[in-house]
């Protein structure tokens, strides 16, 4: 995970711990239970909670709801948009940077003669 900030048509949103902290917090699921939405459903609650928290850190207003996010969606090309893929895209690189990779490697073990 690592904490990203970013502005998309001119709004911030903020990715990162106190984000995920914020998304648990405000829809009372588990991260597993939101990673099993459909993703046309998924991102416009991450974008809600990732705009609001970036609005609290910035101390600037919470002037919209979850419908006007679907509205500011719909009115920029939609679900499967510019806007939703770059949030997406953004989202996706902060939640896998910085994450350790294991690597699969058998254990050898030498063979008596």
């Amino acid at each position: 995970m690592n904490k990203t900030k970013i502005e998309l048509l001119g709004i911030h949103y903020f990715l990162g711990l106190g984000f995920l902290n914020e998304l648990v917090n405000g829809t009372g699921k588990q991260l597993t239970e939101l990673g099993k939405m459909e993703e046309v459903l998924l991102y416009p609650v991450l974008i809600y909670y990732s705009r609001m928290y970036a609005c609290k850190r910035l101390g600037l207003p919470i002037d919209f709801d979850q419908e006007t996010i679907y509205d500011y969606i719909d009115e920029n090309g939609g679900a499967r948009g510019s806007f939703v893929t770059d949030f997406a895209n953004a989202y996706l690189s902060a939640m896998s940077q910085d994450v350790p990779v294991e690597e699969n490697k058998k254990k050898v073990t030498p063979r008596k003669k």
